[in-house]
C-alpha cells in the first residue's frame, strides 16, 4: 500500500524509481523532488507518481525474502 512505500524514506538516502523494467531517475530524495519540479515535503509516492503518471491507489511496494541484500552485522556476520 502506499504508506508502506512512503515508510521507505526514513530508511533510504537514495532511490532509483522503475516502471516496467525501465529506470526513470535515479538520485537523492532532494534531487528526484527538484529533478521532478515536486515540493520539498513531497513523499516517495509523490515522486512516482509524478514520474510514471500513475494514480496513487496504484503505487505499491512488494518484498519478498530474494529481494533482500545480505547485510554486515556490527560482529560482521552476514545475515
Amino acid at each position: 500500500s502506499s504508506h508502506q512505500v512512503a515508510d521507505l524514506e526514513v530508511l533510504v538516502d537514495r532511490i532509483a524509481l522503475l516502471h516496467h523494467g525501465q529506470m526513470l531517475i535515479e538520485d537523492t530524495l532532494d534531487g528526484i523532488r527538484k529533478e521532478l519540479g515536486l515540493e520539498e515535503n513531497s513523499g516517495i509516492v509523490e515522486m512516482i507518481c509524478s514520474a510514471t503518471g500513475i494514480s496513487p491507489e496504484d503505487v505499491s511496494l512488494q518484498l519478498s525474502n530474494d529481494d533482500m541484500l545480505p547485510f554486515k552485522t556490527f560482529r560482521g556476520e552476514e545475515e
